[in-house]
This record gives C-alpha cells, sequence and structure tokens, in this order.
C-alpha cells in the first residue's frame, strides 16, 4: 500500500511541532462498490513546548470501517520539511456507510497524545449502476404523473438520500444543501436574473402592442404555417452568438405567431433546435471561448506528454482544431437540415404529429394542450384597448437588445484580451452572462424612455408636440395614467377600463385627451409584472440544475467515463463510442458543458495516441464529443436550454422533451451511421459523409411522417402501426377527425371561389 507525501512551506532544524489532521477527505461524494479510491489526510503543524526526541518520521496508519487498512511512515527530518498532506491509495469499500479514519503521529506507537492527530470521512457505497437511479426516477415519475416539478423534486430526493444514506438527512440535504447550492451558484444567479429580465423586456413589449403589431403585421405576409416556420427558422441562425438569447428571444417573440399556425410543442422545438445547436457550432459564439479552451488544453498534455514538442501533424492552435471539427459535427449539421425539411414539407411523425393535428383539429390559436399556463405572458399581460398596435414597438426593442449583448459582449472579450487582439479572439474571451444581464437592463431602461415619448390618442399615434403634452398633463398622475371611471356611455373612444374578470372593455370618455403610450410608472409596472409571470418555470429551471448536481455527487459521470476508457476497443470506432456516451452523459447529467469537461481529457489524447496521429479519427472524436454532448443536452430534461426553450415558448416541459425527443434520436442515429461509424472506420471521408448523411435526413424526413393536414387522416407508419397493436380509439378518433376536419376546411375554400 502506497502513500503520497506533498511538501509544505514549513522548515524546521529539529521537531518542535505536532502534527494535527485539518480533513479528511475520500476524493468522491459517493463511492462504488469495489472500486479504488483515494483517501487524503490535510496536515498542520502546531507548536510543542519541547523539542520531540523521536520525531524523525511522521507515522501514519489508515482504518476502513474500523478495521486496519494500511500504514507506514515518511521521513521527515531529513528533507527538513514538515508534510501537508498524506494519502493513502487502493482503498476499496463494500455497500453502504464507509468510514475512513486516518492517524498521523511522531510515535510510532500512537500512544503519546501530544503528537498524535485523527480524523475520519464518511461516504456511500453503491453499486456503479445505481448511479443512475436518480435520472430513471425522474424519467418514470415525469411520465406517470405528467408533472415535471415532481418528477424533478422526486430525483433530488431519491439522490441525496443515496448520498447521505438515510431518509431523515436526505430530506435535509436537498433543502440545505443541494437546491441552496443551485441557486447559489453565481452562474445560474445570471440565467434567473437575465431570465426574469427579460421576461419584464418581453411583457413591456405585449403591453405597448408592439407584439400584437407584429403579429398583425407578419400575418399579413406570412400566412401559412410553413411560411412561419421558416421565418421562425431563419431568425433563430441569425442569432448564432449566443444559445440563451436564441432560446429567449426566438421563443418569447416569435410564440404570438407562431401561435396562429401552430402547437406549442412545434414552438418549443423551433426554438430549442436553433439555440445550443447553432451557437456550438458558430466560429463566433460565446461557446467558442469554452470549447477551445478545453481542446487547447488537450493539445499542451499531448505536446507535454511528447517531450514538450509537438508530434508531428498534430495542430497546435486550439481554435484551428475547433475550426477542423466543424465538419466532423453531424448531428447540429444534419438537425438543421431535418429542421428545414419539416417546416417545408408540413409533415411530422409522433408525439408531435399528434400535437400538431390537434391544433389542426381545434383551430386553436392558444398553442393548444402543451401550453405552459405560468410561462405564458399574453394572457397576463392586459393591453389598453385603445393601444395601436405598431409593429415598431416590438422590432425596435428586439434590435435594441440584439445590438446591446453583441456590444456588451465585444466589450466584455476586450478587456479581458486588450485593445489589439483580432475579433475572433474577442468573441472568445466575452462573458455572455453579463452581456444578457446588463444588455436586458439596459433594453428595458430604453425602451421604457421609447414608449414615454410616443403619444397616442383616440387609438391613434399622435407627435409629441408640446401643445400635445399640455394636453396631456391632466391624464397624469406621478408620471402614471390616471385611472379611468368606468362609466357605460355611448362609445365616442376608447379609453383603458377592464371588467371584474379581467377582460378589456371600450369605456367612452369624450374628453380624453392624448397619453404616452406607457408610462414610466406603467412601464415600471409591467416589467415587474413580467417577472412575477416567470417564475413557475424558474422553479423547474433550479430544480433541474439540482438534479444535474445530483448525478454528478452520485458518480455518474464516474459510470459513463468507466464505459469509454474500458476494454479494448478498435479506434476506429472510437468517435462512435464517444458519441454515444457523451449523448447519454448529458442527459444524464443536463450539461453539454459538464460532459465535455468530464470527456475531453478521457479520449484526446487516447485518441491522438492510439490512431498513430490520424487527424481523421483525432477531429472525429473531438467532434464526436461537441456533438454528442449537445445531442444529450437538446433533449434532457434537466438541461437548462431544454427548460429556458420550453419557458420562452411557453409550452409545459413534459410535452417539450415528449415531442423533441424523437426527433433528436432519430437525428442521432442518422449521424451515428452516416457520419461516425463509416468515418472512422476509413468508409469514406466526412464531406462524403455530410452529403450522404443531409440526403438521408431529407429523405426520412419525408418517409418516416405524414402531412399535418392530411385528407385521409392516415399518420405517419410508427404510429399507424402502434394503432394497429394498441386500437387506440384517442389515435383513431384524432385520424379521423383530421379527414373531417380536412373535407370541411377544403370544401369552405371552394364555396369561396
Amino acid at each position: 500500500m502506497a502513500a503520497a507525501a506533498m511538501a509544505a512551506v514549513a522548515q524546521a532544524d529539529t521537531i518542535m511541532y505536532a502534527p494535527s489532521i485539518d480533513e479528511v477527505s475520500m476524493g468522491y461524494d459517493t463511492l462504488f462498490k469495489d472500486e479504488e479510491f483515494d483517501v487524503t489526510a490535510a496536515i498542520s503543524w502546531g507548536d510543542l513546548d519541547a523539542a520531540y526526541a523521536q520525531g524523525d518520521y511522521l507515522y501514519w496508519r489508515l482504518s476502513v470501517n474500523g478495521a486496519a487498512f494500511s500504514s507506514g511512515s515518511e521521513l521527515i527530518n531529513a528533507s527538513r520539511v514538515l508534510l501537508s498532506e498524506i494519502t493513502a491509495t487502493g482503498v476499496t469499500s463494500e455497500l453502504g456507510t464507509t468510514t475512513a479514519t486516518m492517524e498521523v503521529s511522531l510515535d510510532a506507537s500512537f500512544a503519546d497524545e501530544d503528537v498524535t492527530s485523527s480524523g475520519e470521512a464518511s461516504a456511500q457505497a453503491i453499486n456503479a449502476g445505481a448511479s443512475v437511479v436518480p435520472l430513471i426516477i425522474v424519467l418514470l415519475v415525469a411520465i406517470f404523473l405528467r408533472d415535471v416539478q415532481a418528477s424533478l423534486f422526486s430525483g433530488i430526493f431519491i439522490g441525496a438520500c443515496m448520498t447521505a444514506g438515510d431518509l431523515r438527512t436526505g430530506f435535509i440535504d436537498t433543502f440545505a444543501t443541494y437546491l441552496v447550492n443551485a441557486v447559489a451558484d453565481a452562474d445560474h444567479q445570471f440565467v434567473i436574473l437575465f431570465s426574469l429580465f427579460l421576461s419584464g423586456v418581453v411583457s413591456m413589449m405585449q403591453r405597448s402592442g408592439g407584439t400584437r403589431g407584429l403579429t398583425s403585421l407578419m400575418i399579413r405576409y406570412a400566412k401559412t404555417s410553413r411560411t412561419v416556420q421558416v421565418l421562425a427558422f431563419c431568425s433563430g441562425l441569425l442569432l448564432f452568438f449566443d444559445d440563451y438569447t436564441n432560446s429567449l428571444v426566438i421563443g418569447n417573440t416569435m410564440r404570438p405567431i407562431l401561435d396562429n399556425f401552430v402547437s406549442r410543442e412545434k414552438t418549443a422545438w423551433i426554438t430549442d433546435a436553433t439555440s445550443a445547436p447553432i451557437a456550438s457550432i458558430s466560429p463566433i459564439s460565446s461557446w467558442v471561448g469554452y470549447e477551445v479552451s478545453l481542446i487547447q488544453t488537450e493539445i499542451d498534455r499531448i505536446v507535454e506528454t511528447n517531450g514538450g514538442t509537438a508530434p508531428t501533424g498534430l495542430p497546435t492552435s486550439g481554435y484551428a482544431v475547433f475550426l477542423s471539427t466543424i465538419a466532423y459535427r453531424y448531428y447540429p449539421i444534419y438537425l438543421i437540415v431535418f429542421q428545414l425539411s419539416l417546416a417545408i414539407m408540413q409533415r411530422d411523425f409522433g408525439p408531435m404529429l399528434i400535437a400538431e393535428r390537434k391544433i389542426y383539429i381545434s383551430g386553436r390559436k392558444d398553442g393548444g394542450e402543451g401550453a405552459f399556463e405560468g410561462g405564458g405572458h399574453l394572457q397576463q399581460v392586459k393591453v389598453r384597448s385603445s393601444t395601436p398596435a405598431r409593429a415598431w414597438n416590438m422590432l425596435v426593442p428586439v434590435a435594441i437588445l440584439v445590438i446591446l449583448v453583441f456590444y456588451i459582449l465585444v466589450e466584455t472579450g476586450r478587456s479581458s484580451t486588450g485593445a489589439d487582439a483580432d475579433f475572433l479572439d474577442v468573441i472568445q474571451a466575452s462573458d455572455s452572462y453579463t452581456a444578457l444581464l446588463i444588455g436586458t437592463v439596459g433594453t428595458a431602461v430604453c425602451i421604457a424612455v421609447f414608449y414615454a415619448l410616443q403619444f397616442t390618442k383616440d387609438g391613434e399615434m399622435t407627435l409629441p408636440t408640446a401643445q400635445s403634452f399640455k394636453d396631456m398633463l391632466p391624464n397624469l398622475s406621478c408620471f402614471g395614467d390616471k385611472e379611468e371611471p368606468k362609466p357605460k356611455m355611448d362609445k365616442v373612444g376608447s379609453v383603458a377600463s377592464y371588467n371584474d374578470d379581467g377582460e378589456e372593455e371600450d369605456i367612452v370618455d369624450p374628453s380624453a385627451g392624448p397619453r404616452m403610450l406607457m408610462s414610466p410608472m406603467d412601464s415600471f409596472t409591467t416589467f415587474v409584472n413580467g417577472l412575477v409571470h416567470l417564475f413557475p418555470a424558474i422553479i423547474v429551471l433550479v430544480l433541474a440544475w439540482t438534479v444535474g448536481s445530483i448525478m454528478t455527487t452520485v458518480g455518474a459521470d464516474r459510470l459513463f467515463a468507466r464505459a469509454i476508457t474500458g476494454g479494448s476497443l478498435n479506434v476506429g470506432y472510437l468517435p462512435t463510442l464517444t458519441f454515444t456516451i457523451s449523448c447519454i452523459m448529458a442527459i444524464a447529467l443536463g450539461s453539454s458543458w459538464s460532459v465535455m469537461t468530464i470527456v475531453f481529457p478521457l479520449v484526446t489524447q487516447p485518441a491522438w495516441e492510439a490512431s498513430n496521429g490520424d487527424l481523421n479519427i483525432f477531429y472525429g472524436t473531438m467532434g464526436a464529443v461537441l456533438a454528442g454532448s449537445v445531442m444529450g443536452d437538446h433533449c434532457s430534461p434537466i438541461s437548462d436550454t431544454t427548460v429556458l426553450s420550453s419557458m420562452a415558448a411557453a409550452c409545459r416541459l413534459d410535452a417539450h422533451v415528449r415531442t423533441q425527443a424523437p426527433y433528436a434520436l432519430l437525428v442521432a442515429l442518422i449521424s451515428l451511421f452516416c457520419g461516425c461509424m463509416p468515418v472512422g472506420t476509413g468508409g469514406y471521408s466526412t464531406g462524403v459523409g455530410m452529403g450522404i448523411g443531409s440526403i438521408v435526413t431529407i429523405v426520412l424526413a419525408f418517409l418516416l411522417t405524414a402531412p399535418v393536414r392530411c385528407a385521409s387522416g392516415r399518420l405517419d407508419p410508427m404510429t399507424e402501426l402502434y394503432l394497429l397493436i394498441t386500437k387506440d380509439e384517442g389515435l383513431a378518433e384524432i385520424k379521423t377527425e383530421t379527414a373531417r376536419t380536412y373535407a370541411e376546411k377544403t370544401s369552405a375554400v371552394s364555396l369561396d371561389i
């Protein structure tokens, strides 16, 4: 049994100090049965009244669950250096609570209490496979209860109990440790704040009539579901520089328009599919800096292992390697092709087809059954009936937001790199969290002024002249509009009033003069109300983060790492295995960045060495990490981008995951069998793989789907097979009603002609 010692800065001619163990660590929060781990004791030294005569050695011994496990000694006087750390390696455990006790002493017999100290640490030991139990619980509860908050909390509680070893401690840790830590994380606080602030900004845009104006304008030109979906897709491509910005802006701004044509599930899919997949492959985005830093670290490790010189053929620039891996990231590229194909063909399959058919049959314009009331603003933001619907009151704020966020991204990057750095380096070093937070706050201030400078009268815009401002003064009270009475009179002009049910009423006030489109007080109140509306979704987001933390705590990351590095494998299949494991890890952990951090050190150097410097394998393996982590993150119910996308689209999280997962899985399979596997084994080049995979994606987008609007009402092939086996009455009814609705609408069009 070996022990390792770390040198401290303290030195002594003779031993005038006594050792004291400050902390004992076992390396992991949860242990795996029969898996080796290290026990480390941190040591400090206190003064002794007199020199200790037998102080040439520091003796240590380790016991596990009360049984002696190993012991040793370290010579300290010869080196004249006191030890700050002792590590015992090769420790194993059985199932249940494992307590490791470390003792150190200057006395070989450990009898002299003045120069002896001890400390202990405890952890639960489980079977490695049990580390995925919390995720399984999350999925099962979500499926059977259809309650995402309950499912996420169940996973947290089960994981906490597994780590603590008993129900009482697990219950306490659930709240006092894991939930608190999720909220206390600085990055998480940024996400919560800019999500809340953006919600407030969106509420202001709705209150101003901007959302209604843009919806009316786009409906005038975008008269079909196909046009609107393609427009939303193209809008997502434009916001390539950050996934959070993409999800929140596209979801919130396009939702009112998409509601007229598609389900909330489809809105969430469009929002999610153009967020992380786009940002992850963009040469300029908030992701690039992190991805390049991971790649550069692994390149430096290879160089260090090679004696400090780069092996022949190894690119030494992390950014150059990042750009090279884009051609090997099949999933996000195939996904873009798949999404556009479905939008153009107007076809779907599986749960998404059912959600779209229900909207088609019912004619609903509120998002359908997948709508999440806690995440929607349109039903909760009251718009004055006298407020003109002008598209610029939404377009200008969105433009301000995008410009501010991009400007702050550049400024934060320059503060890190210096003024002389090139633009790509600046973007890589930027702080996206700060940019999003300050950008949303700045947007709120700017549009509050923008709305206050617009005057309206009798439902129309009027110029903000000195006379109109004078006429408006009687209607102002502390920079807020006076509350209008509710007299019953004939209509002459509209003023702001609502009945007891919160519905708009047009109340006559013949003497009403001009008013601000939104007064400063109105803007502030609307902004605050927008924050309140988002709280249910924020709860889901915090729970999702906590589940991700729990998965790491119980050791799911180590389980997947073992699967990647264990056993012998043909090097040509390394990209395939890496992609698969990265997908599963990201689904389990809910964080693509966490998976990248874990997997890159496991596979990059082995890929280079095992392939003898084959760049096809090297780039393919790293591309598989980046693409696989995005795929898993994309369909994980605990991923922040998944939650943010459903939140921005005001779609229930369970409905979003249920309808999106089949699409993500199909594209992942295409990525494996048309990209990773044949390219890795030398079947053809990655360029050919991109072409073949894209063609296969388009063909399957037609063959495996069915039109949303269909004369026969037929479903997609897999759902038809399911219906044939199960005789599901609900599906049969949807099929019949689709045919009836199609016939009625076709007949109505013929009559109009």
